[in-house]
């Protein structure tokens, strides 16, 4: 979660936000940790690229 906030430029609390919302959906590892596409069109949505 810390490199998509620095890629993004948002604080990580946001992107949980954003999850809870049901705003991004991002997979998770065989550890639960979350796998970010920046290529999803949920985050294309969000954060268009420059």
């Amino acid at each position: 979660m810390g490199e998509m906030s620095k890629i993004v430029g948002l604080p990580s609390s946001t992107l949980r936000y954003y999850e809870k919302e049901c705003l991004i959906a991002p997979n998770r590892d065989k550890n639960k940790l979350r796998i970010y596409c920046l290529r999803s069109s949920e985050v294309n949505k969000l954060f268009p690229p420059l």
